[in-house]
């Protein structure tokens, strides 16, 4: 850990306008976007490259193998992809072209190839439909075309399907209600959506109040989130949801036994309630039991669930308030998952923080960490 921190610090690159300076690593990674599953962590480059590290029991790595790795290593199949995400034991990406691949654990068949087997390398989701987005919770996956039609595949006893059924299916069904989203977000056991206009919708389990639609009443088609709020974006967590207004105002409903809502409280909210601190958000992003978001200028802040260190903060505080995070980096984006977080920077590197039992930090070796790391190739 020390060794760590001195490269930090001496490790200087170029600095902005205001005098921020990014700390360079050699041999760290450098991506577009990166995203925190379960136990494990993917990242894609600027060329469509992606890796994987972390847990690899059931092949979410992708390498076409089952062991676990506690550095990145390079997913298999030669495909140049656009965008991916790490879902609960499991990753789905789309490449350049729309295709959808999924790689992992395939229960109740969220890969969407029509099978429950394992894969340790990418597949292709059923349909030959060309996706914009993609999001897996913990036994289903969902998907927005490029025209905007939401499908979701997997298990569906709550719900989470959005198909008006609690059915399971093994391909892409489509979510009813005739709605276009422009993006969409899920977890765990519910998902939810934004209409181009900003509305925003959830299905799926609503034992908390996740669905933001002042009910604690699970629901098998899209229910509009309470509150009247015009949403630029949405992320699901475990069992809470949050979203961005477009101007920036972040609000989170649903579980808030650790803090996660950001609120100052600790009581459960079935509609949405501001997250306090008074921050003009770009992004926000629920995990387990966690949230974090980055402001306009790029600096961190997460607040809930910090028994790993996945706030990025001191262990003992468990913040029901945004709180930044050490090490003053400033962030393009992040990622919550179950009980780590990492951030791509202002240059592109790849940092991580929290639970490292598997080797999802990237760092090499499985010591956990309150302050971001850099992931190492």
């Amino acid at each position: 850990m020390k060794r760590r921190l001195v490269l930090l610090v001496m490790l200087a690159a170029a600095c902005t306008g205001d005098g921020y300076v990014e700390p360079h690593v050699p041999g760290q990674l450098t991506a577009i976007a990166v995203t925190a599953g379960s136990e494990h962590t993917c990242a894609i480059t600027a060329a469509g490259i992606a890796y994987c590290w972390g847990w690899n029991l059931s092949g979410q790595l992708g390498d076409s193998s089952t062991t676990t790795s506690m550095r990145p290593v390079t997913v298999a199949g030669g495909l140049v992809f656009d965008t991916v995400i790490g879902g609960i034991y499991n990753t789905c990406g789309i490449t350049i072209s729309g295709a959808a691949y999924c790689w992992g654990s395939n229960f109740s068949a969220r890969l969407g190839d029509s099978s429950e087997q394992d894969r340790p390398t990418p597949v292709l989701v059923r349909g030959g439909r060309s996706f914009a987005t993609l999001r897996s919770g913990f036994f289903h996956t969902c998907g927005l075309t490029t025209a905007g039609a939401a499908y979701c595949w997997g298990y569906g006893n709550v719900g989470q399907l959005g198909d008006s059924t609690t059915t399971y299916s093994s391909t892409p069904i489509p979510v009813q209600g005739g709605l276009t989203f422009a993006s969409l977000s899920t977890f765990n056991f519910h998902t939810c959506a934004i209409t181009p206009g900003g509305t925003a919708y959830c299905w799926g389990s609503n034992n908390q109040g996740a669905l933001g639609d002042s009910t604690l009443t699970a629901r098998n088609s899209p229910t509009r989130v309470a509150g009247g709020f015009a949403f630029a974006s949405v992320s699901a967590g475990a069992s809470h949801t949050c979203g961005l207004t477009t101007d920036g105002a972040a609000y989170c409903w649903g579980d808030n036994t650790a803090g996660q809502l950001g609120n100052g409280a600790r009581v459960d909210r079935t509609s949405p309630v501001p997250v306090g601190g008074g921050l003009v958000f770009a992004e926000i992003t629920a995990g387990g039991l966690h949230t974090c978001g980055v402001t306009t200028s790029g600096v961190a802040y997460c607040w809930g669930g910090n028994n790993w260190g996945q706030l990025g903060v001191a262990l003992g505080s468990d913040p029901a308030r945004p709180e930044r995070v050490l090490g003053g980096l400033r962030f393009l984006s992040l990622s919550a998952g179950w009980s780590h977080t990492c951030g791509v920077t202002l240059a592109r590197a790849v940092y991580c923080w929290g639970l490292n039992n598997y080797g999802q930090l990237g760092t090499g070796d499985t010591t956990t960490s309150v302050i971001p790391v850099p992931v190492l190739r």
